[in-house]
């Protein structure tokens, strides 16, 4: 997969981040790239946000296998 493939608004990091993406090499080659200093990147708080936002859901869901998916927000906001 390419960088090309992916549609644009895409967040990269989301892709770098889950292991099954059919993205995830590229992005994860792309990022490696960024951090050696061969390219310059910039990225927003916004996009930071999303994904702390999905890993977190994804380690809830590992750490929650009882709970159904579309459950896990409820239960975080109200554990009781």
């Amino acid at each position: 997969m390419f960088l090309s493939d992916i549609e644009d608004g895409t967040n990269i990091f989301v892709y770098h981040f889950s292991a099954n993406s059919r993205f995830n090499l590229s992005c994860t080659d792309f990022l490696e790239r960024i951090e050696k200093g061969k390219i310059h990147g910039i990225t927003s708080a916004s996009v930071v946000n999303e994904v702390a936002h999905r890993i977190m859901m994804e380690e809830a869901i590992l750490t929650l296998p009882d709970l159904k998916a579309k459950d896990i927000i409820k239960y975080l906001k109200n554990p009781c």
